[in-house]
């Protein structure tokens, strides 16, 4: 499986959620999304990646 985890904060995830089929929402303590999981990639939406740069200055890690 294919599978990207697209950061947008280095606090840790105390809670996720899927909120779409092979998107995964992470939250902190506060319930702030602090990352995006995401399964095959390369089936998604280029859109949401492209919001989730422009919006929140991410950076992907291997």
């Amino acid at each position: 499986m294919i599978y990207d985890d697209v950061r947008f904060s280095e606090r840790p995830a105390a809670d996720s959620e899927e909120v779409a089929s092979g998107i995964v929402l992470d939250f902190d303590e506060l319930g702030t999304v602090v990352g995006i999981d995401i399964e095959q990639p390369a089936k998604t939406s280029f859109v949401i990646l492209s919001l989730a740069f422009v919006t929140f200055g991410v950076t992907i890690k291997p």
